[in-house]
């Protein structure tokens, strides 16, 4: 189960974030989001092309992630950060298994929304939604239709 910081969690919210925000970090969620959505919906989730979009996408989060912890000086956060998402990113370069993959990002969400928590820093957002957002279609729960339905606008 993923423990989430967010109050709120559907592809709607994401798709208001990123529409509304004039920042890169907008401009980097709705390109993964768009990737995502090419290479997932249509009960794709498991594919190696799927889990490879994740990962880059959970690897561009992860990495600016720490970068502001790290200008934050919140240094153990970052490597807890690194220690925790690092199996997260793996398929970017190469297959793995859904199961072991769907593992690997709830562990990556869970220490994020720990982090978050802690240091009332927090990640990128719509990367972080996409992120959990995976891990509820992998998991194949009701929850998914929803978010689909959130990512086909990005088809």
């Amino acid at each position: 189960m993923i423990k989430t910081f967010l109050l709120c969690f559907t592809m709607g919210l994401l798709i208001t974030q990123t529409a509304t925000a004039q920042n890169s970090a907008s401009t980097i969620g709705m390109t993964h989001a768009f990737r995502i959505a090419q290479d997932c919906l249509d009960n794709r989730w498991e594919s190696a092309t799927c889990l490879k979009r994740i990962s880059e996408s959970t690897l561009v989060m992860a990495s600016n992630y720490a970068a502001t912890l790290k200008e934050s000086r919140k240094l153990m956060e970052s490597k807890k950060l690194e220690q925790h998402c690092a199996a997260a990113t793996a398929a970017a370069k190469q297959e793995y298994p859904a199961y072991a993959m769907r593992s690997a990002y709830t562990e990556c969400a869970n220490a994020i929304s720990d982090i978050a928590g802690a240091t009332n820093i927090t990640p990128d957002l719509s990367q972080y939604q996409l992120l959990v957002g995976a891990v509820q279609c992998l998991d194949k729960t009701t929850a998914c239709l929803g978010i689909e339905q959130g990512l086909a606008q990005f088809r």
